[in-house]
């Protein structure tokens, strides 16, 4: 279990003067750090912390069992619980900071605690900062830092700051070293008068330039006003500051930290005279933090607030999709609608949330009780539009927000709920040290050229030349304080003053530190280029060998020349370059499909009915003529064990079969296709031969005679996971690099805009998997041309990714398996997972997915044909389909009986759990927490949907309503399968 987390202040149980800062976290991501001098930087293992001690600087890797807390860090915004594994969170309103402070040259303590209210930052500016100039809101980038260092012979000196590793009360004989930061020219300068000595001490330090970004303008003006503001400049020297309007809300300070109080009457000073001038007088008045307390006032969901000590909470690492509090604005989506909503109060342990509406519906209540299913907090995907791409425009805004205020009267011009982003990064910013050689360069070399070339050509004895940044009033920009439940938001303004500002009148600023970040992360994306491959259409599929202009179309009847080829003797693909794979030969082993399960413990390889082919001489022909009976086992075992056997009906289908057209439903088929090359051909006869042969009962697979480059798979989900008996259909492509490059596989989700049914299947199509290049892994886990195979990939997802407990498998959450908070998290998206995929199947059956049409129909509806009548296909299948291509029979129901039948008989076990705590209203201790009993691992044989919260069973009892009236229009059809036409 965690028990410190970064920025915490900390003491050494075996010395309570001994303070640390946490600097580093075993659940953070430190796959990878590269080997360094750095104590810290070294892979953590659980139960370790990275900290630094105050204020001795020294830095370790010790047990978090050897220290204790004393203050945690929150700010405005930031998410927290009282215990890791509770249900309920909050979101902190307000945070209230007492300090204990020493004197930063001859240590002297004040004892009293000190509120930060009553204290002024050590300098006017820090980067990340926003400031105000005509019109314009500008962020800083870089500073420039001028130093006063008293040398041994008592001489004080202005000098430049080039390393920015000084603070007031270093002393040593490197702190001139570190002043000229490096530049021999410098040190040659500044210690010409004086030798290196220990007693060489820094009294004082100040911004002497300001690089600032201007990012956006004031949204009041005019587009003519706003034509004429040009953008000010960017480098800022400190007599200028005063030019400027600081807007900082100022919420918290760290261990360490200047600080000076606003009342100088009860400070100590010290006062130091030059002795070669013997007549500057420097007087010091910098504090520096040395212990600190905070409270802060917290939201949570259930309306209640709080002010509590910040020791006695810990922050949220990990909220879900649907986590909301009080005053959010957001969409409520169901049947293929969405309504815009403002948040009055979550029952999280129910997952149900009341609503007021937004959207003046008068046909509809103004207030009622969702299931936080069915919220979206974010709007990442509008269901009411047929775009699956991202929105720009996020629903509502955040507390602790900047934002820019519309004049009365006018909009953003977004549809409430979403609110604009608006905040230009200037170029020049954009021109940073490479982070590959980390060598300086692009705007950190201008500041410190013009910075040096300011202070070295001044004199430099002399006190500081005072600076400040004045208060102004500003009526148009502020940062978000609160949100009200009206669906207001209260603005604090850069003087002081509140407002309240209905939503529609506000635009974001997108933020110059968060646009860098931004930045890197694209820089070194490992998915870019292959995305960007994927969707874009208009590229031709040309093959390497036989590069051509037109657009050619599969030669008709080539998979039948496929399935009548001999296929015994040579295995080795014909006309592919033997540089592009490592033997130098294509040869698929179906085996390796194993391989995948290789490197995780306790994943056994899967089981394929008659077992696997392992040589050219034991494969069957290509296209089976006798059905193959549905196993209802799952083909693998799931990393928590094997998964339970189902009742022993049967089902009978062909896993595999090659139609005479692509339907036109299918994700790629409006890319271009090219003539195939015949390595091309070669591969692919490959590839069918291993899916007809090595297929688990549980997959199907469709090609297409027009269309040689795509497939459709359906994959339906493993018993005792959340996903049991769903369908999940994936399309394919293989383009015009294959097999060099992986297939291209599109996943077709169902979810309505609520999120992804799994961690690793995207709600725009995208498969997270190693072997499909979409996810970085080991290489043995990769795609490899001579071994990999689309049957390997297709057993990849249904064994590692439809699994028991899919949250762990984001890489970020395997670490909390074991661990309350992960247990908790488990259980929570587990009821997502369920309650989605019975969506799959809904959606499956209302609108089947072409190609699969009879085989869904069959599995969830057919009932048994007449006793000893033989079918050889399903009936009504289009032109599309071979004759005789799918069989289908069961007894009973069909699945969809068994469906209902498991999601009736779980609502009923948690109503009667749960009975009464599924209403909706403020709960004064929320869940029992888990750690209270420690924290189990979900046994092999436990299911892995025990039971539902309020808000899972209304989700899913409006799926189970129109499931039931399909299988009831089905019984009073009464499908059976045709006899076998004569």
């Amino acid at each position: 279990m965690t028990k410190f987390y970064l920025e915490d202040n900390v003491y050494r149980k075996d010395d309570f003067q001994v303070h640390a800062v946490v600097l580093r976290c075993w659940y953070e991501g430190n796959d990878g750090i590269p080997i360094s001098e750095d104590p810290l930087m070294r892979n953590l293992k659980p139960g370790e912390v990275g900290v630094a001690y105050y204020p001795l600087g020294r830095r370790e890797i010790c047990s978090e069992d050897e220290f204790e807390l004393l203050d945690r860090t929150f700010r405005p915004g930031s998410v927290c619980k009282r215990f890791q594994d509770d249900t309920m969170s909050g979101i902190v309103l307000n945070t209230h900071v007492n300090v204990r402070v020493q004197h930063a040259i001859t240590n002297q303590p004040l004892d009293r605690w000190i509120p930060l209210n009553e204290t002024n930052p050590g300098h006017e500016l820090e980067i990340g900062d926003h400031v105000i100039h005509d019109d314009w809101v500008g962020q800083i980038i870089e500073l420039f830092d001028e130093a006063m260092v008293q040398t041994s012979n008592g001489d004080i000196r202005r000098l430049p700051d080039l390393s920015a590793r000084l603070s007031i009360g270093y002393k040593g004989e490197d702190v001139l070293v570190q002043a000229a930061g490096g530049n021999a020219e410098v040190l040659k300068k500044i210690s010409e008068s004086a030798p290196l000595s220990p007693d060489d001490i820094c009294l004082g330090l100040r911004h002497r330039l300001a690089a600032i970004s201007w990012l956006a303008i004031n949204q009041t003006l005019s587009p003519e006003e706003s034509a004429i503001r040009q953008r000010p400049k960017r480098l800022w020297r400190a007599e200028e500051f005063d030019n400027l309007t600081l807007v900082r809300r100022r919420t918290t300070v760290r261990i360490g930290e200047m600080i000076t109080l606003k009342d100088h009457g009860n400070a100590p000073v010290s006062r130091h005279v030059n002795k070669i001038t013997e007549g500057d007088v420097i007087e010091v008045r910098h504090l520096i933090v040395r212990d600190r307390k905070t409270q802060v006032t917290v939201l949570w969901q259930d309306g209640r607030k709080e002010t509590k000590p910040a020791r006695e909470l810990v922050p949220h690492l990990h909220p879900d999709e649907y986590e909301c509090w009080p005053g959010d604005h957001v969409l409520w989506k169901t049947d293929g609608k969405s309504r815009t909503a403002v948040v009055q109060v979550v029952n999280p342990s129910q997952r149900v949330v009341i609503l007021k509406f937004t959207d003046g519906l008068e046909s509809a209540p103004e207030i009622e009780m969702a299931s936080l299913l069915e919220i979206d907090p974010h709007g990442t995907h509008d269901i009411t539009t047929n775009d699956p791409a991202p929105s720009p425009d996020e629903l509502g805004v955040h507390r602790g927000e900047f934002a820019f205020i519309h004049k009365e009267g006018t909009t953003n011009g977004s549809v409430m709920p979403r609110v604009p982003k608006i905040g230009e990064l200037e170029s020049w910013v954009q021109d940073v040290p490479s982070l590959h050689t980390m060598q300086s360069g692009g705007f950190t070399d201008v500041v410190y050229e013009e910075g040096l070339k300011v202070i070295m050509s001044e004199e430099t004895r002399g006190a500081f030349i005072p600076t400040s940044i004045p208060v102004k009033p500003v009526y148009w920009f502020g940062y978000v304080s609160d949100l009200c439940t009206d669906g207001q938001i209260e603005i604090s303004l850069p003087h002081g003053e509140k407002a309240l500002i209905p939503l529609q009148r506000l635009t974001r600023l997108y933020d110059g530190l968060d646009q860098l970040e931004d930045m890197f992360d694209e820089g070194f994306s490992e998915e870019g280029s292959l995305m960007e491959d994927v969707f874009p259409g208009g590229d031709e599929w040309l093959d390497g060998h036989e590069a051509g202009n037109g657009s050619f179309p599969f030669p008709p009847g080539y998979a039948n020349e496929l399935m009548g080829l001999d296929w015994g003797g040579d295995m080795s693909i014909v006309d592919v370059d033997p540089s592009a794979s490592a033997g130098g030969e294509e040869e698929i082993m179906i085996s390796d499909a194993m391989d995948t399960y290789m490197d995780f413990p306790g994943v056994d390889p899967p089981q394929f009915p008659g077992g696997l082919p392992m040589d050219d001489t034991s494969i069957t022909p290509l296209l089976s003529t006798t059905p193959v009976p549905y196993d209802p086992s799952p083909p693998t075992s799931q990393p928590n064990g094997p998964l339970r056997d189902s009742e022993n009906d049967d089902i009978y289908w062909k896993r595999f079969d090659v139609l005479s057209t692509a339907p036109a439903d299918h994700a790629f088929y409006d890319r271009p296709v090219a003539q195939p090359s015949r390595s091309f051909m070669a591969r692919l006869h490959k590839e069918y031969r291993a899916l007809s042969t090595g297929l688990p009962a549980s997959i199907l697979v469709r090609g297409y005679e027009d269309r040689g480059d795509l497939l459709r798979s359906l994959i339906i989900g493993p018993e005792n996971t959340p996903y049991e008996d769903a369908p999940f259909v994936i399309d394919w492509m293989l383009d015009a690099d294959f097999p060099q490059t992986p297939p291209i596989a599109f996943f077709i989700s169902w979810t309505n805009g609520n999120g992804r049914v799994n961690p690793n299947l995207y709600e725009d199509g995208k498969v997270c998997l190693s072997i499909l290049g979409t996810w970085s892994g080991e290489r043995s886990e990769t795609w490899q041309p001579s071994r990999s195979s689309l049957l390997q990939a297709l057993v990849s997802i249904q064994g590692l990714v439809l699994v028991k407990e899919p949250y762990f498998c984001e890489p970020a959450y395997e670490k909390f398996r074991g661990t309350g908070e992960g247990a908790l998290n488990s259980r929570l998206y587990n009821e997502k997972a369920y309650v989605l995929s019975r969506g799959f199947i809904l959606r499956a059956l209302e609108i089947p997915p072409g190609s699969l049409e009879d085989e869904i129909r069959g599995f969830y509806l057919s009932s048994l044909p007449p006793e000893g009548r033989e079918t050889e296909g399903h009936p009504g299948h289009d032109q599309g389909h071979a004759e005789g291509s799918s069989q289908g029979r069961r007894r009973g129901r069909g699945r969809l009986e068994k469906v209902l039948k498991g999601s009736k008989d779980l609502i009923s076990l948690s109503q009667a759990l749960h009975g009464s705590q599924t209403q909706c209203g403020p709960l004064s201790q929320g869940q029992p927490p888990a750690s209270e009993t420690g924290p189990s691992p979900v046994p092999d044989e436990a299911p892995a949907i025990p039971s539902l919260t309020a808000g899972g069973i209304l989700s899913l009892q409006r799926v189970l309503s129109k499931l039931s009236n399909i299988q009831a229009n089905s019984s009073q059809s009464s499908p059976e399968f045709p006899s076998t036409p004569s």
